[in-house]
């Protein structure tokens, strides 16, 4: 619980950053399906039912993401080159502390993609969920 801990950087509503407010809710996914652990929850009803075949919020526990990771790299300035990084890159730990729910996922493009289609379909049906309802009888719709 320890890593979700943050300090208030702004007041609500004076600023925007990024934060841990999905990781929370990772959280209480956890609790609210009985203690099952996040990457458990997620590979039951997500990444299952969409065939995602490299999904996992741990990396080191799965070859062959690890031996597909693609090597970070950084722009030149004032150039189109790139450079791989040298530092140690956060977001790509050789072993992850916690389940991340807000970033924490690794997995493939057509992985991703699945994803992506998903968010595609519903964004349409919440277009539709929001539109208006009256007919143009005037009755509105059920």
């Amino acid at each position: 619980m320890g890593a979700y801990l943050m300090p208030l950087v702004y007041e609500p509503g004076a600023s925007w950053g990024y934060g841990v407010g999905i990781d929370w809710a990772g959280k209480m996914v956890e609790r609210g399906s009985g203690g099952v652990a996040l990457e458990a929850y997620m590979q039951q009803h997500m990444w299952e039912p969409l065939d995602m075949q490299d999904a996992t919020l741990h990396p080191e526990k799965h070859a062959r993401v690890t031996q597909r990771r693609v090597e970070m790299t950084s722009r030149v300035p004032d150039s189109e080159s790139l450079v791989p990084e040298t530092e140690k890159n956060a977001f790509a730990p050789e072993v992850v502390s916690y389940a991340s729910g807000g970033g924490g996922m690794w997995g493939s493009a057509p992985d991703y993609l699945k994803v992506r289609a998903c968010q595609i379909v519903l964004e349409a049906a919440g277009a539709e969920f929001y539109a208006c309802q009256i007919l143009p009888t005037g009755d509105k719709r059920a």
